[in-house]
């Protein structure tokens, strides 16, 4: 029994960062990480598009720190509305109740059949979505973009469109109110030691105050994916 005065001992650390080996391997080969989501990707006009080149090739350009992370591509670049289900996490609560076990095709089928006749439209929740970016987090396994609505009665909206396809799909997570919007990017296939981050936390700071634009979401998609690089649209909602 440890002294009273004493912290209890930190778990050891994981070899790799939380994204390997599910995501991409330690080596930065993406991985099938299959599952469904729905999201809102940008369009060619988008001014995101600029930051995250801009963010990514500045990272890259500092070869130590670049070749321990995976840098997402252009093409799967998107804000996530609403999870769905994946493969890797079956716990309870992370899929519909009692089906924890149900093969990923035939969820993906079963979701599809809920949301036909869903009219986002008549909610007032189709899109576009009034967005802005905040600033860049530096997640213990990946880099974000922070994102929030643009106004109060934007959050809201969108917060009321979770709840919609929550109940549509049936399946309410337990982080279904804690959801953050956010823009990945890069995913950590090597724990960073204190240069490292250092050296990412000054990318940061001078990037930081040319990423705050205003932008908008112009489509919602529910897709499904065998990894996190290409997204198959199978159905365009609002």
């Amino acid at each position: 029994m440890q002294p009273p005065h004493e912290k209890p001992a930190k778990p050891p650390r994981r070899a790799f960062p939380d994204s390997v080996p599910s995501r991409a391997s330690s080596n930065g080969e993406i991985q099938r990480w299959p599952g469904n989501t729905f999201i809102c990707p940008f369009g060619d006009e988008s001014p995101l598009r600029k930051i995250l080149q801009k963010i990514q090739d500045t990272i890259r350009c500092r070869e130590r720190l670049a070749q321990k992370m995976h840098f997402m591509p252009e093409i799967s670049w998107h804000m996530t509305i609403f999870e769905g289900v994946n493969e890797e996490n079956r716990a309870p609560g992370f899929w519909p109740l009692g089906k924890e076990g149900q093969e990923l095709e035939d969820c993906t089928k079963e979701f599809l059949e809920r949301l036909d006749g869903v009219e986002l439209r008549e909610e007032g929740l189709a899109p576009p979505y009034q967005m802005q970016v905040e600033g860049i987090a530096m997640r213990p396994g990946s880099v974000w973009l922070k994102i929030e609505a643009e106004s109060r009665v934007e959050e809201r909206r969108l917060r009321r469109l979770r709840d919609v396809l929550a109940k549509s799909i049936g399946l309410r997570t337990p982080t279904h109110e804690s959801y953050e919007w956010h823009v990945g990017f890069c995913y950590l296939i090597r724990h960073l030691d204190d240069e490292d981050e250092a050296e990412l936390r000054r990318i940061v700071d001078e990037l930081e105050t040319t990423v705050k634009v205003k932008f908008e979401l112009k489509s919602l998609h529910f897709c499904d994916f065998e990894n996190l690089h290409v997204f198959r649209s199978l159905l365009v909602l609002g």
